[in-house]
């Protein structure tokens, strides 16, 4: 009848209602959709705001329970933001659910947080817009009853209940005033301190890590090495040192460019990392010298270590570099059968060694012997 008499607005609010029936009592979404996509262009028609914004809202929670979160959120959003939406308070609280839920799900809490204060202002106003309704009727008929003994007596009652109501929005505005502030506070504090958190971080870094090659720097590597070594003492358990230092550097660096030479010692530290052992020590402790502190390894393993090292470096293809060139390194290896547990001696015998296979000609090899001295003048070339 309504449509034959093209009373689009009445038509479209029935529509609506059965479309809620569906979706919220009867549980049938998809029946629901069905029926509110077929009639979306009936009740557009009518360009009556509050019915188009109520009918939108239920489409996008129709869409959202269909698992259809992305044009339910568009929906939703649209809803959420339309003026009409101010007199049809059930859509703003409809709409603000699906938000909610749409930003928890992707872990946005505080997109969430937005929504969900609105959704439960909204549910608030509702609720009180119903509650007044309620009243107002019952007013009515206890008026309608005792109107001619009664007036004065309901007049004072409707001072009170208008102070009551504001005394009520006065604390609901108050209550969220004070949500609004301590979520600013919580989320400066969060804010603080995980930048205070970062910076101790990249600080920690800086000072622990070699910034090229990410090895230990060297104070860090002293100190993990002064504990490592310590600790093998009083077991009394084997530990042996590595000293490396890349062959002709200086040459690579002033005939190929710097750029080429922190390639070579990002490689060089990449290749020597695989061989190393989770526990191991390996730290760049100069330009292009390495170490390497072997806790419960002696000298016959650490040599075993070092000349794979040596053989894995022989074979790098230096083409990733933009240049050809010859990348090996000189190592030096001894343990705590000659120097002790002291890691300045572990440290000064493999240097020593490391230097006496520079001056055999490099790319070797060397384990410390009593015999070895360190040249008075190193070659800039080494």
């Amino acid at each position: 009848m309504c449509k034959s008499a093209k009373e689009a607005v009445i038509q479209s609010n029935i529509i609506r209602l059965y479309a809620q029936f569906l979706l919220e009592t009867d549980n049938q979404p998809l029946a629901a959709k069905a029926l509110l996509d077929e009639n979306e262009a009936l009740v557009l028609s009518a360009k009556y705001a509050p019915i188009i914004a109520i009918y939108q809202s239920l489409q996008a929670k129709a869409n959202w329970e269909l698992g259809q979160q992305e044009k339910a959120y568009q929906q939703a959003l649209a809803v959420s933001q339309s003026p009409a939406a101010a007199n049809a308070l059930e859509a703003l609280i409809r709409a603000n659910k699906v938000l909610f839920d749409y930003h928890s799900s992707r872990g946005n809490s505080k997109a969430a947080l937005e929504a969900y204060i609105k959704y439960a202002e909204a549910d608030k106003a509702y609720l009180d817009e119903v509650k007044t309704k309620t009243l107002a009727f019952q007013l009515a008929q206890h008026q309608s009853l005792e109107q001619q003994n009664k007036i004065s007596l309901l007049d004072e009652q409707n001072k009170l209940l208008k102070v009551q109501q504001q005394l009520d929005q006065a604390q609901a505005f108050n209550n969220r005033l004070l949500i609004a502030v301590l979520f600013c506070i919580a989320l400066g504090l969060g804010t603080w301190a995980w930048h205070s958190w970062q910076s101790q971080k990249r600080l920690r870094q800086l000072a622990e890590f070699d910034n090229l090659t990410g090895l230990f720097s060297r104070g860090h590597f002293t100190q993990v090495s002064l504990s490592a070594v310590e600790y093998a003492k009083t077991l009394n358990a084997p530990i042996s040192c590595i000293l490396l230092d890349v062959d002709k550097f200086k040459q690579i660096n002033d005939s190929l460019g710097h750029a080429t030479g922190d390639w070579a010692l990002k490689e060089v530290a990449r290749i020597c990392k695989e061989q190393v052992r989770e526990y191991e020590i390996f730290g760049r402790i100069g330009g292009e010298e390495f170490c390497l502190l072997l806790p419960e390894c002696d000298l016959k393993h650490a040599t075993e270590l070092a000349n794979a090292m040596c053989q894995a470096l022989r074979g790098v293809d230096t083409s990733a570099s933009g240049h050809a060139f010859v990348l090996t390194a000189s190592f030096g290896v001894t343990d705590n059968t000659r120097a002790g547990y002291s890691l300045d001696k572990l440290m000064a015998q493999a240097d020593k060694a490391m230097y006496s296979a520079k001056t055999q000609g490099r790319n070797q090899v060397q384990c410390y012997s009593t015999s070895q001295s360190v040249p008075s003048t190193p070659q800039e070339t080494v």
